[in-house]
């Protein structure tokens, strides 16, 4: 839970910087989306057990996620 923690945050702080945080976003997260489809995945696979999907940082997590795909929607398509 740390690790997802660790994610959002740094993910978060990508999205809060000006236009050079979003390009440095795009080269993170961005061609084949592999990276953000990895930790959409293991969030995913997390949700299975009742007793983490209760906790906040998985929640935090997924939406710090969705917020990144919306923003590559336009560079990935179909990959996000």
């Amino acid at each position: 839970l740390v690790s997802l923690e660790s994610a959002r945050d740094f993910m978060l702080g990508m999205l809060r910087e000006p236009d050079p945080g979003r390009r440095h976003l795009e080269e993170v997260f961005g061609g084949d989306c592999s990276r953000i489809a990895q930790v959409r995945a293991i969030l995913d696979a997390a949700k299975l057990s009742t007793r983490i999907i209760c906790d906040n940082r998985v929640i935090s997590c997924m939406n710090a996620v969705k917020s990144v795909e919306s923003v590559l929607k336009k560079d990935c398509g179909a990959a996000v």
